[in-house]
């Protein structure tokens, strides 16, 4: 199951489940009032725009009318309740809006007791429908400003942190990280955008969304994809920093359709580096970074192992230890799967002439205090991509979403000023 927007071929087939979804649960309805109400269906519901829900031949098994942050409509094939399809649908309303709400017949108790599990609450009553009908209403609202959402992609659930109104702005961690690590950069941009932070496949405390994929760039593009197909959105702004940069290009290779621009900051896998002394040196830096990690993850040693990736990483020895309580417990919490970076799959082969057929904004940013290794990816990047911004940031280096949250914020709110 996966929602996108509606099209004119399916509006017989949303009237339909219109049909069958009332006449299963609204049994209330007089007949007179219930042919009147199809009657006006029938007339406007070709001139809206829906969210729908389709299965896996693209046929629409339910919908949604979302009008600036109000639930218009909500109906579901009826043999397909209780299977999280009205949950997925006002999640999508929940990756839009801060506040949504809805009415519901006070006579349809299926209905209300459905959003009061979600969280909505009583906000009023009306003893008539909108056409004046005998039947009350109950008005529900949910205030969804910060929340987290959990939701379900082919074959596992993801914690989703959502925050703020505006353009909808997605953010994904890198390595030894989780959507704690960029909540402070999530509530730099909350006021002017929607804010989705995920949790990624394999990451985070225990108990990990894990599911059958093996770990890497390829499963992580796949992930994205779904995960903009599960919350409707038909394009998306995103950024991504260092691990899952390299998975947010494949994505949007794959299916550029379905972004907006991104924002990667420091990408770190060389398969578009074609110069052969930048290859050496990416090399070296690597072994050079890396070695001691993998000596540690050798002995499964995991804290030394994530000391040594984070002193790597920011070019400093002590670096991992002199961090805030909170950012280290991150790091802990996600030190295992160090061992899965040292077995994961073959990374995306994104070469530099499939990054010049993207035709989407890209900014790509890296620090001028970052190791060799990130900066040669990251400028090989720039130069590959046809719409691409590229952008040194001084005194930075590759932590600077964590180090500097603020910071890193204004350079994305940059780029979401002008992704072109």
């Amino acid at each position: 199951m996966k929602l996108r927007k509606s099209t004119r071929q399916d509006v017989e087939r949303i009237i339909g489940i219109w049909c069958e979804a009332v006449d299963a649960t609204h049994e209330f309805l007089q007949a007179d009032d219930r042919a009147a109400i199809e009657r006006e269906v029938r007339d406007v519901f070709p001139s809206l725009d829906f969210i729908v829900a389709v299965n896996d031949v693209d046929c629409p098994i339910g919908f949604m009318l979302l009008e600036d942050g109000v639930i218009e409509a909500l109906f579901i094939e009826p043999a397909r309740h209780r299977q999280g399809i009205g949950r997925a649908l006002v999640n999508a309303a929940l990756a839009r809006h801060g506040r949504v709400s809805t009415t519901v017949n006070e006579q349809n108790r299926r209905a209300f007791g459905f959003y009061e599990r979600l969280g909505f609450r009583s906000a009023g009553r009306m003893e008539r429908d909108g056409q004046g009908r005998p039947y009350p209403l109950i008005r529900m609202r949910l205030d969804a400003t910060e929340t987290t959402l959990r939701v379900r992609l082919t074959d596992i659930e993801l914690e989703v942190d959502v925050s703020g109104d505006g353009t909808p702005l997605l953010l994904l961690h890198g390595a030894l990280g989780d959507r704690r690590t960029l909540a402070p950069v999530a509530s730099a941009l909350s006021a002017a955008h929607r804010m989705i932070v995920p949790t990624l496949r394999h990451f985070g405390p225990p108990p990990r969304a894990t599911g059958r994929k093996a770990f890497g760039t390829a499963s992580q593009a796949e992930d994205l994809i779904d995960l903009l197909e599960a919350l409707g959105f038909e394009r998306a702004h995103v950024v991504a920093w260092s691990y899952s940069a390299h998975s947010a290009l494949a994505a949007a290779f794959r299916r550029p359709d379905r972004f907006a621009s991104l924002f990667l900051y420091e990408p770190g896998f060389p398969t578009f580096v074609t110069e052969p002394g930048h290859l050496d040196a990416v090399s070296a830096d690597g072994a050079e970074a890396f070695g001691p990690v993998a000596e540690a993850a050798r002995r499964s040693d995991w804290t030394e192992a994530a000391r040594r990736l984070i002193d790597g990483a920011a070019r400093r020895e002590g670096w991992f230890d002199g961090q805030p309580a909170a950012i280290r417990r991150i790091h802990l919490d996600n030190a295992d799967t160090i061992g899965l970076l040292f077995g994961q799959t073959p990374p995306v082969p994104l070469s530099a002439s499939e990054l010049g057929t993207m035709r989407i904004p890209v900014t790509v940013a890296w620090g001028d205090q970052t190791r060799i290794m990130y900066a040669l990816v990251s400028q090989a990047a720039a130069a590959g991509l046809a719409n691409s911004t590229c952008l040194c940031v001084p005194g930075a280096g590759h932590l600077m979403p964590e180090e500097d949250p603020a910071g890193f914020a204004a350079l994305v709110a940059r780029h979401m000023a002008s992704p072109a």
